[in-house]
């Protein structure tokens, strides 16, 4: 004779093995504004900032027409200026996005020096690109 508990743990384990539970797909109904394609929904162009390492360590950014080049060790205030002058003529906000494209030759460092600097000027929308 089969003692009565392995009976009852095989029942057990046959019915954890046999119930399903998932749970069954419904329908979400959703209602879409009728105009699907307004001013609102569409993608901001990003603000192109280019990163070029000099041979002498130096770092020039450029933001459109305008550069500036920041000798190797000085903080990147003029850089953050740059930004902000920028941004106030192109009527943008700090959560607009902000590509950081480099050249072959640019380093890590000036790429993350310029990360940085946005970053503690609350620009928050920052794209890491290559070149």
């Amino acid at each position: 004779m089969v003692p009565l508990i392995d009976v009852v743990f095989l029942l057990l384990i046959f019915f954890i093995m046999t119930v399903n539970f998932s749970q069954q797909e419904g329908f979400l109904a959703a209602e879409l504004p009728a105009n699907a394609h307004s001013a609102t929904s569409s993608e901001i162009d990003p603000l192109a900032v280019y990163i070029i390492s000099q041979q002498n360590g130096d770092c020039q950014i450029a933001i459109g027409n305008e550069a500036v080049i920041i000798p190797q060790g000085a903080d990147f205030s003029s850089f953050i200026s740059l930004a902000q002058r920028v941004i106030e003529s192109g009527m943008r906000n700090n959560d607009d996005p902000i590509m950081l494209i480099d050249s072959p030759e640019t380093s890590w460092q000036h790429m993350l020096n310029v990360y940085d600097a946005l970053m503690a000027s609350n620009f928050t929308n920052i794209i890491l690109s290559s070149n």
